[in-house]
């Protein structure tokens, strides 16, 4: 009988303790694939956006920066062209190189070379004080810098560089080459001894070279940007040039050395960096490959090289990330999950044998919350009131699901901050919305919204305001005799017209629609939007678009004009009724002129 019962116990124990033990070890090894499966995955969904991320800031960075030697080259572009800097007059040109180096942060130098050998701008010196320089023949062909007083003028004389020809410079040469703007190789600026960059463009008048416009920028900001960058312990970034010479790098080493005399960029394969010479001796031959994993030394990182363009600039962006630096906490964590389980394991089938009685519903809770676990979804177990090895196993449990839990929200955080990350960029996007894509100006959308701002802030403050209708006269017949290519180019070359033309960040020039032009004018007098107004007409007129069905036989536009005091009842609508009234008037008369309506 004795023999009987303990043949039954046996068998309940087996019966009790096999399943038990079976779905506690199959559920922990789905959990744990489960965990390793997604943990990787997800590490390296991270490392690539982060990858991602980190490009789109140097490009952000680089876009934005030297954007403004772009804009400055083009203001002076632009002031040389309408006369403003009056090469003649030496007191007036020098305190317009003056105010323009001291308003734009960043930039070295800024200043202009004649197709004469004329050399004239301002510096900025290292205690951020500034001279003029003066090149002509009065000065013998020498670059003399002079101090300058309060107006900005030059007074005393501190410096020459013996007969300085700028038409024999790089960036003369290089901008007149490409007929555009055009941004120099990297070299050491001879006053900052930093990384420097030129942004020139040329002057024409006609076919005619007056000269070059050249603006001298700073890149010293660049390697505190790839400094910035979450790159891990062991990870570096750097940027190489078209001459695999480095421009920028997280490493603190020198980007320049001296050689005979001269300061010259080290090439990467001279890098006295280990990891920054193995990188680019990796990819040296396999340009086609972006991202890759590649040992350096005893270690694995993850490198990628995206290529960088911005107007002639070609420059390599390295990325180089020691996986370690991501990997390790969750290594760290997988392997505390492991060690955890197994304990959790072992406690079991030790209780299971010894006190069965005491632990059948405790483990059905347990097993339960197991599979429950394995499927992803976590509930806390409840400890027993016994503080045995029950207690201590339930607890290790609940332990070990805190520690998944735990590793899970982490891993969604890192989700959820790269859905922020996108939609920021969608924002930009979203941004690009209101800009006309043939004409590069905004388009009705942006106009319609403004408009109502305008008019708003108009009406509250009291304040005059003018609105244009222009329209292309006769652009239909300008498309049915040239074709609607023809017709794009058209747009295209006026749209550059009223981009230099409108330029204050208060006013707005945008496509109305087909052939028509709106434009929005704040805080003028009706004079000025009339000498607005007709400096585009004259502008475009004097492009000389052959259009052989215009009664002037070139491309010419029709404005009109609206001006005054808006009223709190008016709409855009009316507004533009007005003007477009205007501007039939002006079609009505001939065609190639403004009419204007002044409200009081």
């Amino acid at each position: 009988m004795k023999r009987k019962e303990l043949f039954k116990v046996n068998s309940i124990k087996l019966e009790l303790v096999v399943p038990l033990i079976s779905a506690f070890l199959v559920a922990t090894i789905i959990i744990t694939s489960v965990v390793l499966y997604h943990s990787k995955k997800m590490v390296e969904e991270v490392m690539v956006e982060l990858k991602n991320q980190m490009v789109s800031i140097i490009e952000m960075n680089l876009d934005s920066k030297l954007s403004k030697a772009i804009q400055l080259s083009k203001i002076n572009y632009d002031s040389f062209n309408n006369d403003l800097l009056l090469v003649s007059d030496t007191n007036k040109r020098e305190r317009y190189f003056s105010t323009m180096i001291k308003n734009f942060d960043d930039v070295a130098m800024t200043y202009v070379g004649l197709e004469n050998g004329e050399f004239y701008g301002a510096r900025r010196n290292l205690d951020n004080t500034f001279n003029i320089v003066r090149n002509n023949k009065s000065t013998g062909g020498n670059s003399e810098y002079y101090e300058i007083n309060s107006y900005g003028e030059g007074t005393e004389l501190v410096q020459i560089f013996k007969k300085f020809d700028p038409r024999v410079r790089p960036w003369y040469i290089g901008a007149l080459k490409n007929k555009n703007i055009t941004f120099s190789s990297i070299y050491s600026h001879f006053v900052f001894k930093e990384p420097t960059i030129t942004a020139s463009m040329p002057i024409y008048k006609g076919e005619k070279v007056l000269g070059v416009v050249g603006v001298d920028f700073l890149l010293t900001w660049l390697g505190g940007v790839l400094r910035e960058l979450p790159i891990g312990e062991h990870g570096e970034v750097f940027i190489l040039d078209e001459k695999e010479s480095l421009v920028a790098t997280t490493v603190d080493e020198e980007i320049f050395k001296m050689d005979k005399g001269l300061s010259i960029n080290i090439k990467a394969s001279e890098s006295k960096n280990f990891v920054t010479k193995s990188a680019v001796a990796k990819l040296k031959n396999e340009s086609n490959k972006k991202y890759q994993e590649i040992e350096i030394g005893s270690k694995k990182y993850l490198l990628v090289k995206e290529k960088l363009k911005f107007y002639n600039i070609n420059w390599d962006i390295f990325i180089v990330i020691l996986i370690d630096d991501f990997l390790g906490e969750t290594k760290i964590i997988l392997l505390q999950t492991l060690i955890s389980v197994s304990i959790v394991s072992l406690l079991f089938m030790i209780i299971t044998l010894i006190v069965i009685k005491h632990i059948v519903n405790p483990i059905l809770k347990l097993n339960e919350s197991a599979k429950h676990l394995a499927s992803g979804i976590y509930e806390e177990v409840p400890l027993i009131t016994d503080k045995n090895e029950l207690y201590e196993l339930t607890n290790n449990f609940n332990l070990m699901g805190n520690k998944l839990t735990n590793l899970l929200e982490h891993l969604s955080e890192e989700v959820r901050l790269r859905t922020i990350e996108i939609e920021e960029k969608n924002e930009i996007l979203n941004k690009l919305s209101y800009i006309d894509e043939l004409m590069q100006i905004p388009n009705r959308r942006k106009f319609d919204e403004y408009g109502v701002e305008v008019l708003d802030l108009a009406s509250r403050n009291k304040r005059p305001i003018g609105f244009m209708m222009m329209d292309i006269d006769d652009f239909k017949k300008y498309n049915d005799t040239y074709g609607h290519i023809a017709g794009d180019n058209c747009l295209k070359k006026i749209g550059e017209v009223l981009r230099k033309s409108i330029q204050r960040k208060t006013d707005l020039v945008a496509r109305y629609g087909g052939e028509e032009i709106a434009v929005i004018i704040q805080e003028t007098t009706l004079e000025n939007i009339l000498n607005i107004a007709e400096k585009i007409r004259i502008n475009i007129e004097k492009m000389d678009i052959e259009h052989k069905n215009s009664n002037f036989g070139k491309v010419t536009i029709s404005i009109g004009v609206v001006y005054g005091q808006i009223l709190s009842n008016q709409r855009v609508e009316d507004i533009v009724q007005l003007a477009d009234e205007m501007l039939y008037k002006a079609k009505r008369k001939g065609k190639n002129r403004c009419e204007v309506l002044e409200k009081k």
